[in-house]
């Protein structure tokens, strides 16, 4: 079965082409919303993951 290059291409062009036009916008309405957006995703995983791992 050959997935991998159908899903790299898929989420090539979502990364190059969709996400430029839905991100700004996206952003935008979670700003108005006053939602909190972050860019780093591993530091959240960080924090998500360090309290579970303090309370064995």
């Amino acid at each position: 079965m050959r997935l991998f290059p159908a899903v790299f291409g898929a989420v090539c062009v979502y990364r190059l082409v969709i996400e430029p036009q839905v991100l700004p916008t996206l952003e935008a309405w979670c700003a108005g919303a006053g939602i909190e957006t972050r860019k780093a995703l591993p530091s959240v995983l960080r924090e998500w993951v360090a309290p579970k791992a303090r309370n064995p």
